[in-house]
Formats: structure tokens, sequence, C-alpha cells
């Protein structure tokens, strides 16, 4: 059986984001969703980067958490990453902005 888990995107706040995450969450739409690895990124070499296909357009929507970072990059590295979806775009319950997770299915 595949194994599943699934993680907030940190960041979901930064950046206009929140602008992309409102239409979806309304229309109750869950978008592609494609992991980008940033070797580069000057606060963690093992940010993993979360994009939502809209409108033909990939659109960065935050990131995996760092504390998991590693390990997800590892799996993407190793080809042990099967699936990867929306999991949620919410409401926090105590203030006005959304929220969004990934669910990624590794490999049986």
């Amino acid at each position: 059986m595949a194994t599943q888990i699934e993680l907030k995107i940190a960041g979901v706040t930064f950046e206009g984001r929140q602008a992309i995450l409102k239409p979806l969450y309304e229309a109750k739409t869950k978008p592609e969703v494609r992991l980008v690895m940033e070797p580069t990124n000057p606060y963690d070499p093992n940010a993993v980067k979360v994009e939502f296909k809209v409108a033909d357009d990939w659109k960065h929507v935050g990131y995996i958490e760092k504390k998991v970072a590693e390990e997800v990059t590892k799996s993407l590295q190793d080809g042990s990453i099967e699936k990867v979806e929306v999991g949620q775009i919410a409401p926090v319950a105590s203030k006005a902005v959304l929220w969004a997770s990934v669910i990624l299915t590794g490999k049986a």
C-alpha cells in the first residue's frame, strides 16, 4: 500500500499568495500541483517551492515547511514520490486568511 502524508504549505500569506488561493477556495477547485526544489534558496538549501497550476500558468503559493523540507527533497531526488495533490484550501478560524496543504503519495 502506498504511503500518504498531508503537509501544510508555509508562506501562503506572503507576496500576494492569498489572491491566488481565494478564488480556488471560493470555487472549491483543486488545481494541479508541482513541487520545485530550490537548492540555491538563500534561507534553506532544501527549500521546496509549491506551485499550483492556475489558468495554464504555474503560481507560487508557498513552501513545504522547513522541518520536513530535507526529507521531501530526498524523496523528490530518489523518485519515491508518486503523486502530489492539493489536500485542503481553507480559512484560518480566527483570521481572514486562507491556509493550504498538499498530499504526497509515496510509491508502494
